[in-house]
């Protein structure tokens, strides 16, 4: 029931954007290519279940999850946009706001390590720390985390901040007036606001080690 409900309301849309822009545009193509890209971020959804404890790889987990509910649930506010005007730079856009997603999902899996093995769901850091021969029972002892554990999770975090702040440097490089310096301004909010102020503090001691001024 709730899928015809979304589907009409989705009709109804599309509808209105029509008449909005006569010519422009074929409805059906917007309505396959729109759909098409739901689909995905659902079905990327509903692999993250762990069955029979199959973990992932590290590739996987990005390849079939986050490129899928991080990514293109960013991206595809880019979709109708591009599909009405036709115009290609729109891509550079959604390319940006692919990698901005792909950040925050990452992110995400970091700091919901605890609740994902909870829950049995794939997640990211777990993949990356098992792929890296961290046993299952030294990722679950949260009270005595080992050092691998800890550079693997600082050095994740800031893999994760420089994917995010490739896509505001796409903005900069398309003529957006924003860029690396205020991508970073608008993640150290997001990390605040999210209470995660400490994940910041190591995001800003890796920048300094790694000798990044930018």
């Amino acid at each position: 029931m709730s899928l015809l409900i979304a589907e009409e309301i989705l009709n109804n849309e599309l509808q209105l954007l029509e008449s909005e822009h006569p010519g422009n545009f074929k409805m059906s193509e917007v309505k396959t290519s729109l759909l098409k890209s739901i689909y995905e971020i659902a079905k990327g959804e509903e692999i993250r279940t762990i069955v029979d404890n199959n973990y992932m790889t590290y590739d996987e987990v990005i390849s079939n999850v986050h490129m899928k509910i991080g990514g293109e649930l960013l991206a595809i506010s880019m979709l109708i946009p591009f599909l009405i005007s036709g115009n290609n730079d729109i891509l550079n856009f959604k390319d940006a706001l692919f990698k901005i997603g792909m950040s925050l999902q990452l992110l995400d899996d970091i700091v919901d390590l605890e609740e994902d093995i909870e829950s049995n769901t794939q997640n990211a850091f777990l993949s990356y720390l098992l792929d890296n021969s961290i046993s299952i029972q030294d990722i679950t002892d949260y009270n005595n985390r080992n050092k691998d554990i800890q550079t693997h999770y600082h050095n994740l975090i800031y893999s994760a901040v420089q994917i995010g702040l490739d896509g505001f440097k796409d903005f900069e490089k398309n003529g957006l007036e924003i860029g690396y310096k205020d991508g970073e301004k608008l993640m150290e909010f997001m990390f605040i606001n999210r209470k995660m102020q400490d994940e910041w503090k190591i995001y800003k001691k890796m920048k300094k080690e790694k000798g990044d001024i930018q």
